[in-house]
């Protein structure tokens, strides 16, 4: 009988509490914490487009400490509707866990519980827990806004679709179809920071490109843009399905979304005439002449497809018989790829240098591949020959044209003047004394030249003596 009590009573408490959902759903819904936040005074706190500005934050001076319950803080509620912010209403708002405060706003139920409230001479903060009945997945956005709600807006998820269109859908190889792409926001909010990104399209050959507007700024609520148009030629029989097109976005809570065509446009190509690719070659030097072993020539060969078709397994051999090849891409003095696409170029850049002197020829020569009906074809193509003149090293160049007589009579006038000026300076050596005069004669040379012009002046005493 105790336990039957019991078990009666629990039945009634159920019933009461299923009458009193059924009787008010709101009250009945549960409340979830969204954030513990410290807002200072004049900012606010934002819940999706709900802004809850704290007007003033008021410490008791007879408060023990910052939790006291007669601590208070003072909020003003705003909530976003037709492109602007509406006042839901104010409240004053206890410390204490049997203080917090409801209020309803943007659809939903909100509770305000403060926890604690400081002030300074200038401020003051307020933390506070924010409770509501939404889900999480319905709570978009939560953050604390510096000087409250008029220094933003409302925000929420735009809706951007977008649509890509061709002017016709049959075509035959060598025509061209005109390829649109258009975005539109579809949503109640403004789409940000919209960028567009569009593939490659395979088997076709992009020739022009008319609207090129892939970065947008901001993309209005209920708007939309042309933002690609181009032409492409078809090169290949079959149908295709053109690539997707993809743009990414961000709401004004900095929120990323993207989006995707959600269907693209089919387009069948009938054989026409036979595609094939052409492969054409330019071959430029900075120079045709240089000295052997420290000369350089820089070179540059530009190979590009002007034909329909794709060029396949293409080999560029750089030909240049007696020089030296060297650059980047190069394999030996070969250059390989897999395809060239049509109004594709390559660039290959090498340099050229000689051990030897003399005279030598730069060519070049291509060899490529494409499928057709009856097989796989070959076709080559090649450059014009460029002649290279390689000297020795310029100064003995220079001297090697010179006449022998041009560079010996110089050479020997020189060697005489300076014999000239030696032979004189012997003699100047020999006639002057310390003084630049005459040298003195000894004691005896004295003499004897006395008796010399004695005998001068007495032929007969000379010949006596003989």
């Amino acid at each position: 009988m105790k336990y039957g009590k019991l078990l009666f009573g629990m039945m009634i408490a159920v019933l009461l509490c299923l009458s009193a959902a059924c009787l008010d759903p709101a009250a009945a819904a549960e409340m979830r914490s969204i954030e513990t936040v410290t807002v200072s005074q004049w900012d606010g706190y934002m819940v999706n487009n709900v802004v809850i500005d704290v007007e003033q934050a008021v410490v008791d001076e007879e408060a023990n400490n910052s939790s006291d319950p007669n601590n208070r803080a003072m909020f003003t509620i705003w909530e976003w509707k037709n492109d602007d912010w509406s006042k839901v209403g104010s409240m004053t708002v206890r410390c204490g866990d049997n203080n917090s405060e409801n209020f309803t706003a943007g659809g939903a139920k909100f509770n305000i519980e403060v926890r604690s409230v400081t002030k300074s001479s200038m401020s003051g903060t307020v933390t506070m827990i924010v409770s509501s009945n939404m889900s999480s997945s319905e709570v978009y956005y939560t953050g604390v806004v510096k000087e409250g709600h008029a220094n933003v807006t409302g925000v929420g998820k735009p809706s951007v679709k977008v649509t890509k269109k061709v002017n016709t859908s049959s075509v035959s190889v060598g025509d061209l179809i005109e390829v649109t792409v258009f975005v539109e926001n579809t949503g109640s909010y403004d789409a940000l920071n919209v960028t567009v990104n569009d593939r490659t399209q395979e088997k076709f050959v992009l020739m022009e490109t008319i609207i090129n507007d892939t970065k947008i700024k901001t993309l209005e609520q209920d708007s939309n843009r042309t933002v690609l148009m181009y032409r492409l030629k078809a090169v290949e029989p079959g149908t295709f399905s053109l690539s997707d097109t993809t743009v990414s976005f961000v709401n004004g809570a900095n929120q990323s979304y993207s989006a995707s065509t959600s269907s693209v446009p089919t387009v069948t190509v009938a054989a026409g005439s036979v595609d094939m690719p052409d492969i054409h070659m330019t071959n430029t030097l900075n120079d045709t002449q240089m000295e052997a072993k420290i000369g350089k020539i820089k070179g540059t060969l530009t190979v590009r497809n002007t034909g329909t078709a794709t060029a396949e397994n293409v080999r560029i051999d750089l030909i240049a018989d007696g020089l030296n090849i060297t650059g980047e891409n190069l394999s030996g003095n070969s250059v390989f790829y897999t395809s060239v696409q049509p109004n594709n170029d390559k660039v290959i850049e090498y340099t050229l240098t000689a051990d030897e002197s003399g005279s030598y020829v730069v060519r070049a020569e291509a060899a490529y591949q494409y499928p057709t009906e009856n097989g796989v074809q070959t076709g080559t193509q090649s450059t014009d020959k460029i002649t290279i003149t390689v000297e020795d090293n310029k100064a003995i160049s220079v001297a090697s044209k010179i006449p022998w007589y041009v560079i010996f009579i110089p050479i020997i006038l020189i060697a005489a003047i300076a014999f000239f000026l030696w032979r004189r300076r012997r003699e100047y050596r020999f006639r002057s004394g310390p003084s630049g005069s005459w040298p003195r004669l000894s004691a005896r040379s004295e003499a004897d030249q006395t008796d010399r012009k004695t005998d001068d002046r007495n032929p007969k005493k000379k010949i006596t003596e003989i």
